[in-house]
């Protein structure tokens, strides 16, 4: 996490972090797992149990970005 913290503040904006945090279920890892994700969403990090979620939002982000790029560049009318 603070390595996720640190490039953040270091390169503003450039840059997307999601945490993926898998378990075993045992009850202390839960306890951990769970405050690591609480923490994580304070700061404005998506947080995922499994990859294959987060893949898929990273993919998503991934189309979405050419868009909003294009947008932003595109004149306005005349």
């Amino acid at each position: 996490m603070k390595a996720i913290l640190r490039v953040r503040a270091r390169y503003p904006g450039q840059g997307h972090f999601i945490v993926v945090l898998r378990s075993d279920g045992a009850p202390r890892l839960e306890a951990r797992k769970r405050r690591f994700r609480e923490r994580a969403i304070r700061l404005g990090i998506p947080v995922f149990d499994e990859l294959s979620p987060a893949a898929l939002a990273l993919s998503a982000l991934h189309g979405h970005e050419p868009f909003v790029k294009s947008r932003s560049s595109a004149p306005g009318p005349a």
